[in-house]
């Protein structure tokens, strides 16, 4: 998702904007949330709180299918068809080369593709908290065009805290000292963002619900540089696409308020979405957990690559369609955003 830029929203009430608005800010919280009651309560120990965050973590790759919806639907469509190069061409090589550069390529390179394709996300869920925190400092009436630079490069500082969760990374550089490196890069990026915090007007920091939605997108990547647990691999993609379904659901369901229905397309698009990645994501979980090598096994390494190519995808598209800085694209998303 890049950047969101809108235009200053008018001013609005009414449970629809609490509840979009409270959504983004528990999604956002929910990495720090979730390490704090297990660290602290639960330790290395099976509790509620994990087994739910699964299922949110198996459930949350399906929201890289969901991007698709946009393409059944009829005025999504027509946006994608005036650009057929960048909407059609680019994704549909994005994804065969994906599948070939795993599936086909030996072990070492279809590995180090899919680690850099790890990284990535990082720089991804950076660019996604911007556009949001955007889109609600706009609601809010207020600018925080201060923060976007720590938000937006928020990325390279948590780099090394996410290399403790690749083996071959932890073991080469050393756990203890790989942890150590990891506190101070969550350090030096918390210096960087309370710097930034301070520049902003007395009126943004008087709002409450923007400070607080402030404090979730400044705090989102530090658990992982904190804390060490399994959750924590959940965790960020649970609260990702947990943001994303809150976008993407105001988007194609709340374009025009004035009618009462969404109409069957769209709604199967999104089921279809949900189950597709539902059924990958299971489907890898349960290869893996029982033990089979997914480099030894062809197949598999195939299937790894049309899911990572449509992670790409997925990132390419949301460039285009979350662009408001473009009219067209503000266009496109209707009244879904204006408050």
């Amino acid at each position: 998702m890049t950047t969101i830029e809108l235009a200053p929203a008018a001013a609005s009430g009414g449970r629809y904007k609490v509840y979009f608005l409270g959504a983004l800010t528990i999604s956002t919280l929910l990495p720090t949330i979730v390490s704090i009651v297990n660290y602290s309560l639960f330790g290395n120990a099976f509790s509620p709180v994990v087994f739910f965050l699964s299922v949110i973590f198996i459930m949350s790759g399906a929201h890289v299918w969901i991007t698709l919806a946009y393409y059944v639907d009829p005025k999504w469509l027509r946006f994608f068809a005036a650009h057929p190069r960048e909407l059609f061409f680019a994704p549909a090589a994005i994804l065969i080369g994906s599948i070939l550069l795993i599936g086909a390529m030996p072990l070492w390179f279809g590995v180090s593709f899919i680690y850099l394709a790890i990284f990535t996300n990082k720089w991804h869920h950076s660019k996604q908290n911007w556009g949001i925190l955007s889109m609600v400092s706009k609601t809010r009436g207020a600018s925080v065009d201060q923060l976007r630079p720590v938000i937006i490069y928020a990325w390279p500082f948590f780099l090394i805290p996410t290399a403790q969760y690749l083996p071959e990374l932890r073991e080469f550089i050393g756990a203890n000292l790989l942890h150590d490196l990891s506190i101070a890069c969550g350090l030096a990026y918390l210096a960087w963002f309370a710097s930034r915090i301070l520049r902003l007007s007395p009126s943004v920091l008087r709002d409450p619900f923007l400070l607080t939605f402030l404090a979730a997108t400044g705090i989102y990547f530090v658990p992982v540089a904190i804390f060490y647990g399994s959750y924590l691999v959940a965790a960020f993609p649970a609260a990702h696409a947990l943001q994303y379904y809150t976008i993407v659901l105001a988007s194609l369901t709340l374009r025009d308020r004035t009618k009462p229905a969404i109409g069957a397309l769209k709604i199967g698009a999104l089921v279809a979405a949900v189950l597709a990645g539902i059924t990958v994501t299971a489907f890898l979980f349960i290869k893996v957990a029982g033990g089979g090598n997914v480099w030894v096994d062809g197949p598999v390494r195939y299937f790894l690559g049309v899911l990572y190519g449509v992670n790409l995808v997925h990132f390419w598209v949301d460039a285009f369609i979350w662009k408001f800085s473009n009219a067209e694209v503000r266009k496109q998303h209707g009244q879904a955003f204006a408050f």
